[in-house]
């Protein structure tokens, strides 16, 4: 059960790896504090942290930690760290969940122990990018390096997955793109999927023909069904409506994936909230932005994003001179932190919500027009032509949409 469980757990195969964990334990529960049913344990925290029940995760880790630390298991005890931090991250605890995962990959290189130090180089990225994706992408880069000289496919592609994400907001779109090619087709159908999906954001945010990507992984998604590779599949189709401009699409599939897989939902939630936004909901955006701030998510990058949204609902509610501060704010915080995506994305949040005859209204297009055209992004350079065309952004939610509708591509249910 030990050699098979982790290979399940990697391929998101949540449904076999349950039922090998559960019948070994069952079996040899007369071997409970044994190291071998610690370790199973151990695993078994693994699998309640994938199957988004954070909650039983945290507390079976609290459980084998006990034991592990005691009985000097010092697998173990890496290997649960790291899980137990991932699962507090994803309920809200970021930094504290970025200690115990920061802690796991100590003990794991002390004890020599490469696939851990992998597995934490994998886990810690969502905490480290709340505060700057330019620090993600250097500890994924880190992890691609060692996952490739120790011959660990597996784990290279979920760090070339990560590695890609945090590039799109620090700009290195041609080397994110490089990378996902070389991973080649040859692979587990949930991990070809995690290329497959980075692959169609690019090709989306370039004006390239993504359809076919993202059909790859929708059935991918249906074939599978584990809720890591459907909200997958959900966030990458809903990047694909959020560039072309098709905004209730977007929000509708990002709000599925967030409901789909707790893990990842914080990239949902903010997204959601910027489609809120844009649309000029501003009921939306205000019940959003208030679920963002009880999130419990903090870091200079992830601040930025919550100030540029505070900044489009004081927009929406006419009281431009706290917008404008609080745009100039953002845009700022994301050129000190050399994030251009997102500080083109603040910049967008300010087109979309402001008077296009007020004066900050043309900064935040130049800064926009001159971040999107260094990274090719046709669609979002598309995007401002667009809302200037229209001469207004006070136009209802409804008329946007159909200003846009031509971009948009059906949604499909997985």
């Amino acid at each position: 059960a030990m050699m098979t469980a982790p290979n399940l757990l990697d391929a998101y195969d949540t449904d076999a790896a349950s039922d090998v964990l559960r019948d070994a334990l069952e079996r040899h529960a007369g071997l409970a504090g044994n190291p071998a049913h610690v370790a199973l344990e151990g695993q078994m925290a693994r699998l309640h942290f994938f199957a988004d029940e954070m909650a039983e995760s945290i507390a079976v880790a609290d459980r084998v930690l006990d034991q592990a630390e005691h009985q000097n298991l010092s697998d173990v005890l890496a290997d649960t760290l790291i899980t137990k931090g991932s699962a507090l991250t994803a309920i809200g605890r970021a930094r504290e969940g970025l200690m115990l995962v920061a802690g796991g990959a100590e003990v794991a290189e002390a004890a020599g122990q490469s696939v851990t130090v992998l597995r934490a180089a994998i886990n810690r990225g969502f905490s480290e990018g709340l505060d700057s994706q330019r620090t993600g992408l250097e500890s994924a880069r880190t992890g691609i390096a060692l996952a490739r000289r120790l011959g660990l496919r597996s784990l290279l592609t979920f760090l070339t997955g990560n590695a890609a994400e945090y590039a799109i907001a620090t700009g290195d779109w041609d080397w994110a793109e490089r990378e996902l090619a070389a991973q080649g087709d040859e692979l587990e159908p949930s991990h070809h999927s995690i290329i497959v999906s980075g692959q169609a954001f690019f090709a989306s945010a370039r004006g390239r023909d993504a359809t076919p990507l993202l059909d790859e992984t929708r059935r991918t998604a249906e074939a599978l069904g584990d809720p890591s590779t459907v909200g997958q599949h959900l966030f990458a189709r809903g990047m694909h409506h959020l560039v072309q401009g098709a905004l209730r699409d977007a929000q509708r599939d990002f709000d599925a994936s967030r409901e789909t897989v707790v893990a990842t939902g914080s990239n949902s939630r903010v997204q959601a909230t910027r489609t809120a936004a844009w649309m000029g909901d501003r009921e939306s955006l205000a019940a959003r932005l208030q679920e963002m701030d009880e999130a419990g998510e903090f870091g200079r990058s992830i601040e930025a994003v919550r100030a540029s949204f505070r900044g489009a609902l004081m927009a929406l509610e006419g009281r431009t001179d706290e917008a404008v501060t609080l745009f100039r704010q953002a845009r700022r915080a994301f050129a000190d932190l050399k994030l251009p995506w997102l500080e083109a994305l603040s910049a967008m949040d300010a087109l979309y919500t402001l008077p296009v005859d007020h004066a900050e209204w043309a900064e935040a297009r130049d800064a926009a027009r001159a971040i999107f055209d260094s990274l090719g992004a046709a669609p979002m350079l598309a995007q401002i032509e667009a809302i200037e065309t229209r001469g207004t952004t006070s136009a209802a939610p409804a008329a946007r949409e159909e200003a846009t509708a031509g971009h948009a591509v059906a949604s499909e249910a997985v």
